[in-house]
């Protein structure tokens, strides 16, 4: 696997559903959601791992990823990115250091659609998939992320 923290210059990462942080940590985030509206998702940090760990292991699966949209915040100095991976349903959020582009942390998530639009407001990211569905991290601790399903127009 290409080295995480120049995630911009390679778009490739690991396939999980939870936090990559740029020294290689994962934070595993399990995640369930209800299957009736209105629809509402509930997301714990389970398991913590390493990229050296799963690739150790033989349980490191690589996906690229696609920017569909982005953002800067010069006051903060971050640039965020965000976008579909190798499948239909994955998303991916990727925040990196504004003067270096290297990576701070990224959100990948196997059933989140993909992420079209990204906002930094008020210390969060606020990203919107495909789906309409609003997921928020915030920028200091991303595993504290929540998601506003708002309603389809069909």
């Amino acid at each position: 696997m290409k080295d995480i923290k120049r995630f911009i210059d390679h778009l490739e990462c690991p396939i999980v559903d939870g936090i990559i942080f740029s020294d290689n940590r994962i934070q595993i985030l399990e995640i369930e959601s209800t299957s009736e509206r209105p629809y509402e998702y509930f997301i714990t940090p389970s398991l913590s791992t390493t990229i050296e760990n799963l690739e150790t292991k033989g349980e490191l699966d690589i996906s690229y990823c696609a920017s569909m949209g982005g953002c800067m915040d010069p006051v903060i100095g971050i640039n965020v990115i965000c976008g579909e991976a190798s499948w239909g349903s994955d998303g991916f959020i990727a925040v990196f250091e504004m003067m270096t582009q290297d990576l701070l942390w990224m959100a990948f998530f196997t059933e989140s659609n993909p992420f079209h639009k990204v906002t930094v407001a008020d210390g969060y990211i606020v990203a919107t998939s495909t789906l309409n569905y609003i997921w928020k991290f915030d920028i200091k601790n991303p595993t504290n992320v929540s998601v506003n399903c708002l309603d389809m127009p069909y």
